[in-house]
């Protein structure tokens, strides 16, 4: 559960950090996020193992969910894993909202980078006077400042 409250106030800090538009952090973040990936896949292998112990030690054959596997034990430990699975569940519907939430905003800086790039290439195509002496190649060639679209 430490590791969820941490990736929680994680998830909190990079919505910050999108928001004020700071790239350095979002790559540092980005960095830790692989480092949590790690951390996580290394909990599911030791979830796995624990229930395949169980299902071994109760002698039943494999559960697919959490719900399956309460109805082996007595009524308060049943209780207790079902409240360990509702606050997991919360907990990673926030996580999955927080995580939508990010996903827009960079979306959004993403969508507000692009006008500003082809904002800055169409203003370089402008020309500041039209005089009888400015040569036609001038006023009919299109420079762009960016060759990609971002």
């Amino acid at each position: 559960m430490k590791y969820i409250r941490k990736f929680w106030s994680y998830l909190k800090r990079k919505n910050k950090i999108i928001v004020d538009g700071n790239i350095k952090d979002l790559d540092e973040m980005t960095k830790q996020e692989q480092k949590m990936i790690k951390i996580i896949i290394g909990f599911e292998k030791e979830r796995s193992a624990l229930v395949d112990k169980i299902e071994r030690d109760l002698g039943i054959g494999q559960v697919q969910n959490i719900t399956e596997l309460t109805a082996y034990f007595e009524a308060d430990q049943q209780q207790e894993l079902n409240q360990i699975k509702d606050g997991l569940a919360s907990v990673v519907k926030e996580l999955g909202d927080q995580n939508e939430f990010n996903s827009k905003l960079i979306g959004q800086s993403l969508e507000i980078i692009d006008f500003n790039m082809n904002l800055l290439s169409s203003s370089h195509n402008q020309h500041a006077g039209y005089g009888s002496d400015a040569d036609e190649m001038d006023v009919n060639r299109k420079s762009n400042l960016f060759d990609v679209k971002v």
